[in-house]
């Protein structure tokens, strides 16, 4: 009887191992194949970085150090060596840009990745196994995992005009995206409520732009009180950013909102905005939030602008915006109204398009491509090279794709995260009730109106949190 009982106990024991082992991962790796066996991290452990993933050494030691409570020994290079945890990067691994294989047995773990922000995803995937509940602290499941993504482009947008959010914030933003290995962070520095990029050639866009409240040249909003409210990014503080991003494997997407949503910037500078003799409102009840179009020295402004950014952001793309713009404005401003004569348009969108049209061009001289909002395909033609994010509706990037434009679905009804959760909850409901199932249910690409080859026009998908809503916690 007593041996009965003993296999029984150790039966259940194992079966507690098994259960123990169970891992919920996000996203959910392509493969993954477990034992009930652990690989117990030795207190002397050594982590072995690929040279190409050395810029990442710091962040790789400090979040291993977090989570299992051991200090490890880092070495570069392409070494083994039993016993140790290896992060390395093989270019001809048979597997998408992106992907990465995560292997632990008796002899130790190995990370290996088709490229550096693979092996990054792969670190992401042994951190999540770190922290699960079901995992014992020092402990590493025996597993063999593969992924990899299924977009290119996997993003996400913040809104720091609105509300302003500090470098420290910004870059736990970031940490969170890194977390669940989505590679661009989309960051929305300008609109009408502030300007939160410092621009040397033109220092009152921060100075006078990036505050509101009594006696600026903005008005409170969205809570801001009646008070001085706001703030901005010193030149060095947005390479500090741009930096700490790319060492978890994120690229940087500025965004500067142009034409429209630019009340920072005529606020700061009058003479760039259109001169009427009637104002109009945007949308959002702003006035006199539109660049002037037919004022040629605004190009030239836009160029010393653009350059800045270039300068600071290293990422291809550069997003332009073209929502919402207020073309109501041009249809009264005398100067835009001659460039409209002079080139024979009949209506204000061909005008938005000839501004667009000279944008990428600027854009393209410092070897950037242009991205912008959906509204910007209307009006004329772009360049084939133009991202559009489709953000009104689906229906929207699907005219993108038949325009062979590369398109990013970020539509407002399944990826607002600025929307209310619930009918009880504060937030927007413009677009929809956006709870997790509704986000979950979302198909990026619309496989009935796209043929195999305009599919693949399809970059990814992306979310968004405009942060009207954020000046409280809850």
């Amino acid at each position: 009887m007593k041996k009965y009982i003993l296999l029984i106990a150790v039966f259940l024991t194992s079966l507690n191992v098994i259960q123990a082992q169970k891992l919920d991962l996000i996203p959910k790796p392509v493969k993954i194949e477990q034992q009930p066996r652990t690989f117990i991290i030795p207190a002397s452990v050594h982590l072995i970085l690929d040279e190409k993933v050395h810029k990442s050494a710091v962040f790789i030691n400090d979040k291993f150090l977090k989570n299992t409570g051991i200090t490890p020994k880092i070495s570069i290079g392409n070494k083994h060596k039993n016993n140790a945890i290896q992060f390395l990067v093989d270019e001809k691994m048979n597997i998408p840009n992106d992907g990465y294989t995560l292997s632990v047995t008796r002899k130790g773990v190995l990370v290996k990745g088709k490229s550096t922000n693979g092996v990054l995803n792969g670190f992401q995937t042994l951190l999540q196994i770190f922290s699960a509940k079901e995992v014992r602290r020092g402990t590493i499941p025996f597993v063999e995992i593969e992924d990899y993504p299924r977009f290119e482009w996997r993003g996400m947008m913040l809104d720091v005009s609105r509300q302003f959010f500090d470098k420290q914030t910004v870059k736990n933003y970031i940490d969170w995206l890194a977390a669940h290995k989505m590679n661009i962070f989309h960051w929305h520095l300008t609109d009408d409520n502030g300007w939160r990029i410092e621009i040397k050639s033109m220092p009152d866009l921060t100075l006078k732009g990036g505050f509101r409240g009594p006696g600026e040249v903005l008005l409170p909003s969205y809570g801001s009180g009646n008070k001085r409210y706001g703030g901005y990014y010193t030149q060095e503080d947005i390479k500090e950013v741009v930096s700490y991003a790319l060492e978890r494997g994120v690229s940087i997407m500025p965004e500067i909102e142009i034409p429209g949503h630019s009340r920072a910037v005529t606020a700061s500078y009058p003479e760039i905005g259109c001169v009427t003799s009637q104002e109009t409102k945007s949308v959002q009840g702003e006035v006199k939030n539109v660049w002037c179009v037919g004022r040629e020295e605004n190009y030239q402004i836009l160029d010393s602008i653009i350059r800045e950014f270039t300068e600071i952001f290293p990422f291809e793309y550069m997003h332009v915006a073209g929502d919402e713009v207020n073309r109501a404005t041009w249809g009264q401003c005398p100067k835009c109204q001659a460039v409209m004569k002079k080139e024979g348009y009949t209506d204000t969108f061909q005008l938005q398009n000839y501004f667009f049209r000279r944008i990428e061009k600027i854009v393209e001289k410092y070897d950037r491509k242009t991205a912008g909002w959906n509204e910007i395909i209307k009006g004329g033609e772009l360049s084939p090279k133009t991202q559009i994010f489709a953000w009104q509706g689906i229906s929207y990037g699907i005219e993108s794709v038949k325009k062979g434009h590369p398109t990013v679905m970020i539509p407002g009804q399944y990826t607002y995260f600025d929307m209310a959760q619930s009918e009880n909850e504060r937030g927007h409901r413009w677009a929809a009730i956006t709870d997790t199932k509704r986000v979950y249910s979302f198909e990026p690409i619309p496989e009935n109106d796209l043929s195999l080859e305009e599919q693949k026009l399809i970059k990814g998908v992306q979310g968004a949190l405009w942060s009207e809503y954020l000046d409280l916690p809850a």
